[in-house]
């Protein structure tokens, strides 16, 4: 399997997103810049993450799409043509729904090119500016996004050893 800091394999994710909210939420997102871990404190609060894990027989590669809560909410209303009156579970299950969406047109980018990824269901992090904590400091590549709806970013990370990771 492809190391999620392959340029290949991010790059199938940053379509994914382009091409989840082009054609789900109606509006466009730009890459800023991509950056490593130790960047997270300057690419702004993190409320929720969607994030799903990839194993294979060495590592485990963890993707997450990472929302301050306004903009999470902005792509939402987007999504669903009306705003959440408050913030609930069913509220926050968007977020797996939205990282599903983005791995399903990256799995199908990656395996066109010969990259077998195996299915995988995503999980949700909510908390106020939170770290995610199965991906390895060292690892950890953040691609930053801007959009009309606000910043958001993709982290990119390994985790050495299966065991430990959980989300």
């Amino acid at each position: 399997m492809t190391s999620p800091l392959n340029p290949t394999y991010r790059q199938a994710f940053v379509e994914g997103v382009l091409h989840t909210l082009k054609t789900m939420c109606h509006t466009t997102a730009e890459c800023e810049r991509i950056v490593d871990r130790k960047a997270l404190e300057s690419s702004g609060e993190t409320s929720i993450a969607g994030c799903i894990q990839v194993s294979n027989k060495d590592s485990l590669q963890t993707i997450s799409i990472c929302f301050p809560e306004s903009t999470y909410l902005g792509a939402l209303e987007a999504l669903l043509g009306e705003r959440p009156e408050a913030l609930s579970a069913e509220v926050y299950d968007g977020a797996s729904e939205f990282m599903n969406i983005i791995f399903g047109h990256a799995k199908r980018v990656l395996n066109e090119k010969g990259d077998s990824i195996a299915l995988a269901l995503p999980r949700v992090v909510v908390g106020q500016d939170f770290k995610l904590p199965q991906i390895d400091d060292g690892t950890t590549t953040l691609v930053l996004f801007r959009s009309p709806l606000g910043k958001f970013h993709l982290a990119f990370g390994n985790q050495s050893s299966k065991e430990t990771a959980h989300v």
